[in-house]
């Protein structure tokens, strides 16, 4: 999976959300609460293996994510 970012405003991770949808990539979308602050945290993936998240990473930190994290199992 791909940690595109955690977001404190809807509209932000709608936005993110969006973006990501538009470059082709699977989304996964989970809600948390950290340090009593409910954010919305915006994945690309899952992926069939690491190579493909490799190459979702490049593609999203193109997109403008410069601050997206390869997580891998």
């Amino acid at each position: 999976m791909v940690a595109i970012g955690s977001f404190s405003r809807i509209e932000n991770a709608d936005r993110a959300e969006r973006t990501i949808t538009e470059l082709g990539l699977p989304i996964t979308r989970r809600q948390v609460l950290r340090n009593g602050l409910q954010l919305t945290s915006i994945f690309a993936g899952p992926f069939e293996n690491a190579a493909s998240a490799r190459a979702a990473l490049a593609t999203v930190r193109s997109a403008g994510f410069s601050d997206a994290m390869l997580i891998l199992p």
